[in-house]
């Protein structure tokens, strides 16, 4: 797959390091996190087209802090640079940075779905 962020899609060393080797617990969390996305990609979306960077930062900065603890290491790099584009008011960037978000959670969707096989 060709990333979009210099890091790894998926670190499952950082997980484990907060709450132990339990598959049945980390996929909990992988879950709860993807759950998680999903609204905030929409609110992402809403706080995009209403210009309301403060909001899209907000949000971004909340799921970053969530996407690091999982070990979703390409996915926390994306939302930290869409925090940036927000503080610079950069909606060009915001707009390329949501869309790559959401190829990587794809990717990442991916590589889990690969892992638990």
């Amino acid at each position: 797959m060709n990333q979009i962020s210099p890091l790894p899609v998926y670190d499952k060393e950082v997980i484990t390091s907060l709450i132990g080797d339990d598959p049945t617990l980390i996929r909990k969390y992988q879950n709860q996190f993807f759950h998680q996305a999903k609204l905030s990609l929409r609110s992402f979306v809403s706080n995009y087209r209403s210009q309301d960077s403060g909001a899209l930062k907000e949000g971004a900065h909340f799921l970053k802090t969530s996407a690091k603890a999982i070990g979703a290491l390409a996915c926390a790099d994306l939302l930290e640079r869409l925090e940036q584009a927000c503080l610079n008011k950069n909606a060009s960037l915001q707009k390329e940075l949501l869309s790559q978000i959401q190829l990587s959670l794809k990717e990442l969707q991916s590589v889990l779905s690969h892992e638990s096989k």
